[in-house]
């Protein structure tokens, strides 16, 4: 009876121990983090939930671009991980975040927002994850609400990961929705949006170093369901000297008339050249048939088939 007391007693001060050590290093990551980067500020806590977990909170955390045109603020975030696996964390938001878009306040709900990360010993991340349910904007910035969004990392080399999104029940704001879709010939919603993709980044994700910039992607596949807009994909982007994407996007439509009726209520391509683009895009597609494949250039960030620009992606 006194081997087993003492080999409990020692087991649990051996566990203990851990406890506070770890405890002492997972309270010094997350300043060490937020001092690597200007884009993000918080004020951190003390770690508590001994002996079966770790947890630390983060209040008044605020995210930002370089020329502060967006800032994000969330008033909470719970971190937690698993006393046995502090490799691997978990993280929720409070249900209401900020967010100021060139000078406009922006109210965000949602019912959930959770992100997973695990990361090895040297702090580089091995998987990330991102899950939103019943995402509402207000005043709308772009969408008005989300079904429910899904965004997963996984590392395939140092520097390179697995990119997968999945977005369902986009809601778009009026002004987007007008920017677009004038006439109203599709649906309020776009009912699905996914992208999977091969990342490489300057260097490795790590907790404890800044963010690396995205250096070249290879969508392996996408995919949009809106309405009689259906589109699927590939292609490969890099990012060029000036800090905009070049590469090619290849675009598979069911029907190239929608896309033509879309490009001419936009005003995208204009009378004159309806008729041209029209006979274009018939030309590419098989007889018979309406299904249609355009290879999209993009040049310092701008998408362009043949000479008609169609959309500007991000700089980094």
């Amino acid at each position: 009876m006194r081997v087993i007391l003492t080999i409990c007693i020692i087991g649990s001060a051996v566990f203990a121990g851990y406890w506070v050590i770890s405890a002492q290093t997972i309270a010094r990551i997350g300043p060490d983090a937020l001092a690597q980067t200007h884009r993000i500020d918080a004020q951190s806590g003390k770690v508590s939930g001994f002996p079966l977990a770790f947890r630390t909170e983060w209040a008044d955390l605020r995210w930002q671009n370089d020329d502060r045109s967006v800032v994000w603020h969330v008033p909470h975030v719970e971190f937690e991980s698993a006393s046995y696996r502090p490799n691997q964390i978990s993280a929720r938001f409070s249900p209401i975040h900020s967010v100021d878009y060139a000078g406009q306040p922006v109210e965000l709900q949602h019912d959930a927002m959770v992100a997973n990360l695990s990361v090895d010993q040297s702090l580089s991340i091995v998987t990330a994850a991102l899950n939103i349910d019943s995402a509402t904007a207000t005043p709308p910035l772009l969408l008005q609400d989300m079904d429910s969004l899904r965004v997963t990392m996984e590392r395939t080399a140092p520097d390179r990961y697995d990119l997968s999104l999945a977005a369902q029940g986009l809601h778009l704001s009026p002004e987007l929705r007008q920017a677009i879709d004038p006439r109203g010939s599709h649906p309020d919603q776009i009912a699905y949006l996914a992208l999977t993709a091969d990342t490489q980044f300057d260097a490795p994700l790590t907790l404890n170093s800044p963010m690396p910039l995205p250096h070249s992607m290879d969508i392996q596949s996408m995919r949009l369901d809106w309405g009689e807009m259906r589109v699927t994909g590939t292609g490969q982007l890099a990012r060029a000297e000036t800090g905009g994407l070049d590469g090619t996007v290849s675009l598979t439509l069911e029907d190239w008339r929608v896309l033509h009726a879309l490009l001419v209520e936009t005003g995208t391509i204009d009378g004159d050249a309806a008729m041209m683009a029209g006979l274009f895009l018939g030309s590419q597609a098989q007889s018979g048939s309406t299904q249609i494949t355009l290879t999209l250039n993009v040049r310092d960030s701008v998408v362009a088939l043949g000479p008609f620009t169609l959309a500007h992606l991000p700089r980094f």
